[in-house]
């Protein structure tokens, strides 16, 4: 709500976040005259404010409180109008698959709408820009759709990065037809960081041992270790194992199995194409991984899923991570000797949703152990690691992942290549070291002490 009024010695204010909303665009008004006077207007523009549920900017509060014109010009959209109009374009000629569009609407929505959405195009600035960021780098997480609760962290520097290019890629579609440049666009000779983003670390991906994972493997539910297992040996994501069907998996004459990636299931509940065109893809698996895929679709349907619930429907994640890889993870992390102590949630109460820390694990060193708390997905990142540590080409790696783009390989997996050991550096030396010691500048001293050595070996000679 509006804050209650402000006495500033002769003048009141009144000040509240656009939309309601924390991150909003601060607004405030200020009235002055008699005391009782500006007491009332404002009263009167608190009232008005919360009446809008706060979804009002300074000027228009100014305007419906004391009647003065604000010159905008009305044909240019604000930019909530805009990005309406951009995401609704994008629909239609489904430049973006539809769980791609929901995040971009659900993006502009939590976080530019609050502080842009009010401006029209023309009046945002780079300056804006800027706080706007600056904004988001001490805003918290917050969970939910509906009742957003906030959570302890702030936004990661992905998360911040991500906002940034979407609604600036919202921006830069207004340009010619409303705005000149976009204000999100870097100048030509500014520094590169103008805006102030936040640095994007090293991938957060954990590399799991070869017993690690066979410690997951051991404490998996029966229901869920193929589809683990087939996880570590192609590095699928879940969304595209949970997809797979039978029509899906090929079996050469050579031996071994082929699975061919054309499905996942998206964030919003559907199955469409994989995440890019680099992700319809085929992975080739031999070995124990072959003979469980081909196991799992031995004399069923070509349609039917090749990992599915005990009910034969496809997965949820959210599910699937709650009720089986996190016991299987609890289950690994639990030492025999040093058994944690249990955790019971209570019976009544409101029902919240289930947390990691609702499973105790042991808290020793002992051996034997899980003594890490990995996700599914660094499931793909170990199998990436094991790749390139067998010495496989990136660009294999990439193709066999379905990245995009090289460079997405390289930023998250670059820093594990072999470097080079000495006996390899030492081919290097062998090949350049003739042409590097011809071409070294001697030191005057050297070339005098040679010159006089040469002379006493001629004047020995002449005697």
């Amino acid at each position: 709500m509006a804050s209650s009024p402000e006495h500033r010695g002769e003048s009141v204010r009144i000040t509240w976040l656009f939309g309601g909303r924390r991150g909003g665009a601060k607004q405030s008004c200020t009235f002055t005259g008699p005391e009782k006077a500006r007491l009332k207007l404002a009263l009167a523009a608190k009232a008005l404010v919360e009446s809008r549920g706060h979804d009002i900017t300074r000027d228009e509060c100014y305007a419906a409180i004391l009647g003065s014109p604000v010159e905008v010009d009305d044909a240019v959209p604000t930019f909530k109008m805009w990005a309406e109009q951009w995401t609704d374009e994008l629909r239609k000629t489904k430049a973006l698959q539809a769980d791609v569009l929901k995040r971009y609407v659900r993006s502009l929505e939590l976080r530019a709408y609050p502080y842009f959405g009010h401006k029209r195009l023309t009046e945002i600035t780079r300056e804006d820009v800027k706080s706007w960021v600056t904004t988001m780098k001490s805003t918290r997480v917050t969970y939910g759709n509906k009742n957003r609760s906030t959570g302890i962290g702030l936004l990661k520097a992905t998360t911040i990065h991500s906002h940034f290019l979407i609604t600036g890629s919202c921006l830069a579609a207004a340009v010619p037809k409303w705005i000149p440049v976009s204000p999100a666009a870097p100048k030509p000779g500014q520094r590169k960081n103008e805006f102030g983003l936040p640095k994007i670390g090293p991938s957060e991906g954990m590399f799991l041992s070869a017993d690690e994972v066979r410690l997951i493997l051991k404490n998996c539910h029966p229901l869920i270790r193929d589809l683990v297992f087939v996880a570590s040996r192609t590095g699928m994501r879940i969304g595209e194992l949970i997809a797979l069907q039978g029509r899906h998996v090929v079996f050469p004459q050579g031996g071994g199995a082929t699975i061919l990636v054309r499905q996942a299931l998206k964030n919003d509940g559907q199955v469409g194409d994989p995440k890019s065109a680099a992700g319809k893809r085929d992975i080739s698996v031999i070995g124990e991984a072959a003979e469980i895929l081909a196991r799992r679709i031995r004399g069923r349907k070509l349609t039917a899923l090749v990992f599915p619930t005990l009910t034969g429907l496809m997965w949820n994640p959210v599910n699937l991570r709650l009720r089986y890889w996190y016991p299987a993870l609890a289950s690994a992390s639990t030492c025999a000797e040093h058994p944690p102590a249990a955790r019971t949630l209570p019976k009544k109460g409101p029902t919240r949703p289930v947390r990691i820390s609702d499973f105790p694990v042991s808290s020793c060193e002992c051996q034997g152990r899980l003594a890490r708390w990995p996700r599914f997905h660094d499931l793909r990142h170990t199998h990436a690691s094991v790749l390139i540590a067998n010495g496989w080409h990136f660009k294999k790696i990439q193709r066999r992942l379905g990245h995009a783009r090289f460079h997405t390989t390289m930023d998250r997996y670059g820093h594990l290549a072999d470097l080079g050991d000495p006996e390899e550096l030492q081919g290097l030396e062998d090949f350049l070291a003739p042409a590097t010691r011809a071409a070294r500048p001697r030191h005057r001293a050297t070339v005098r002490r040679r010159a006089v050595a040469r002379s006493v070996v001629v004047r020995r000679a002449a005697f």
